[in-house]
């Protein structure tokens, strides 16, 4: 390593080192975004900066940036035009930094990014702002290539595919062949290594999964999840975690969890608050979730000479399936090792399994077992929601089933103190069509009283409440109907450990009604904590005082 000692030119400065950036594509009309750092090389709070992005044959975009804290770097967004028609290959893109004091705008930095034009069919780079942070993240698509004739209307499916470590979105899609069918969409875990597609990098999968659902029609019923190494990882754990969201998982040379990957760290005869601290990890403990694998189907893929992670994971989990499971495929390459090619991701016979599998509509479901370790993580399947646990952090599970002649919800439960039933899909007036005549196929008419029986006891005659949801808490051992919970109470709104308050569009506020060794220290500790969250997360924090929160200053903290 070396070091040097570097003049700032100006009071702050561009770092491209570290870009997030689109691909531009023809036809699209909308601005897109891209991010960079900025450094604020001075010892007081940096406001009214904006960074203008422009290139040849496109207007000039001003974008203005959150105030940048003393001493300290900031990844920014910035807004990009659209390209012209008829633009094609890469454009050069001029970034100014600029400063407005006192209405006299400076330019402080330039700095020149290449972007390439594609054409909505062609691979490519999207990127959207994170409701998590705020920051500007970004995902690979290889889109489909419907035959020729096609219906233009009629919905795709979609395949979310899961990096490994030190690899990007931006590598894997060009790992997989354009199909007919199917659009592949490769998130980005937020760094090459990231987060292990737990926390911010589960977040952002889904995230990413609501967008392009937004922007393609995608059939529901026909969503997929499947990866690589850590991205098989990602497959097994987010797989088990949302088990209503996948009609078909697919983990290739993938470990369950780091407990018996690499034998992560726990507790022998653990003390009171070792079993908190032990608590504290469950989301990350895949194989308690594991009989939430049989709501789709499962295809392990693994080569037999794996030197990064070992085969005996893959028959592990396939010995696991084979005592619950009804519909899972394996399949271990003979004499391949952990990375065998594009085929280790693009495999046909995997793909052929992906495609001959639909995920039930929500209506049609009679049957539920869902396990959880935290309500802030996962908290639904289907129609029914944990809301809240008897014992925190520890496995719960509900096997529920529903007769919708007999109008009646009836099951068991394991550590849950208060759920809740959602008749939301159950009752919308929906029409088919039997023996050739029009008939009204609502599930659950809005017109009757319900019956839940739990643990054996049954709760009568429910009126059929205001809004589409039956809530129902322990009093005691009973169960008993309740209003909505308020909001103060435990839900999964807030739930979980102190690391969930990170997903919430949350500010690092340092003291300083100290002393000014303690306000310094005060403010370099929020400043360590921000800078950390972007190095390691690509992600953004912002920093402001004790003074400037309790302002509410918007052009301070915005949110």
């Amino acid at each position: 390593m070396r070091a040097s000692l570097t003049t700032p030119k100006a009071d702050a400065l561009f770092s491209p080192r570290d870009t997030t950036l689109p691909d531009l594509i023809q036809g699209e009309t909308d601005r897109f975004t891209g991010a960079l750092p900025v450094l604020n090389l001075t010892d007081a709070p940096l406001a009214n900066l904006a960074i203008e992005s422009a290139y040849a044959g496109a207007a000039p975009v001003l974008t203005p940036l959150e105030v940048i804290a003393p001493l300290t770097v900031r990844k920014a967004g910035f807004r990009i035009a659209a390209p012209p028609a008829g633009q094609t290959g890469d454009v050069e893109v001029t970034l100014k930094l600029i400063r407005d004091a006192a209405g006299q705008a400076t330019v402080l930095d330039t700095a020149q990014l290449k972007l390439s034009v594609r054409d909505p069919g062609d691979r490519h780079k999207r990127t959207y702002i994170s409701g998590i942070d705020g920051s500007v993240q970004y995902y690979g698509v290889t889109p489909a290539h419907p035959q020729a004739g096609a219906d233009a209307d009629q919905p795709l499916a979609l395949v979310l595919a899961l990096h490994g470590a030190s690899v990007e979105a931006a590598g894997l899609m060009g790992a997989y062949a354009h199909k007919s069918w199917v659009h592949v969409v490769v998130p980005t875990n937020r760094r090459p290594f990231g987060f292990d597609w737990e926390d911010w990098g589960g977040l952002d999968t889904l995230e990413v999964l609501a967008l392009a659902r937004q922007r393609w029609r995608i059939d529901p019923q026909r969503i997929y999840l499947t990866g690589h190494s850590m991205g098989g990882h990602g497959a097994w754990h987010l797989g088990a975690t949302f088990p209503d969201r996948f009609a078909a998982i697919a983990p290739s040379a993938g470990w369950p969890d780091f407990w018996l990957y690499v034998g992560a760290a726990s507790y022998e005869n653990p003390t009171p608050i070792e079993k908190i601290l032990d608590r504290a990890a469950s989301p990350s403990r895949t194989m308690k979730l594991a009989r939430n694998y049989q709501h789709y189907g499962v295809y392990i893929l693994h080569g037999d000479r794996d030197e990064d992670v070992p085969v005996e994971l893959a028959r592990l989990m396939r010995k696991t399936l084979a005592e619950f499971h009804a519909d899972f495929a394996y399949y271990e390459r003979p004499g391949a090792p952990h990375w065998w090619g594009s085929e280790c991701v693009d495999w046909p016979p995997l793909f052929e399994f992906l495609k001959t599998h639909t995920n039930p509509p929500v209506e049609t479901v009679r049957h539920v077992e869902f396990h959880t370790v935290s309500p802030g993580v996962s908290p639904s399947c289907d129609w029914v929601t944990i809301e809240a646990q008897t014992r925190p952090l520890e496995p719960s599970s509900v096997d529920i089933n529903f007769d919708p002649q007999a109008r009646k919800f009836s099951g068991k439960t394991e550590n849950v103190a208060r759920l809740s039933l959602d008749l939301a899909e159950l009752s919308k007036p929906r029409q088919g069509v039997l023996d050739g005549q029009p008939v009204d196929a609502t599930v659950l008419p809005a017109d009757r009283p319900l019956t839940v029986e739990l643990d054996g006891q049954a709760v009568e005659a429910i009126p059929w409440p205001a809004e589409p949801r039956i809530w129902l808490g322990r009093e005691g051992q009973a169960w008993k109907v309740t209003e909505r919970p308020s909001r103060d109470l435990k839900g999964p709104h807030r739930y979980g450990p102190f690391k969930e308050a990170f997903r919430n569009h949350f500010a690092l506020v340092y003291g300083t009604k100290g002393t000014p060794a303690e306000n310094t220290a005060a403010y370099h500790k929020a400043r360590y904590d921000a800078e950390t969250f972007w190095y390691r997360g690509n992600g953004t924090a912002d920093v402001v005082s004790d003074a400037e929160f309790a302002a509410g200053d918007p052009t301070i903290h915005p949110r």
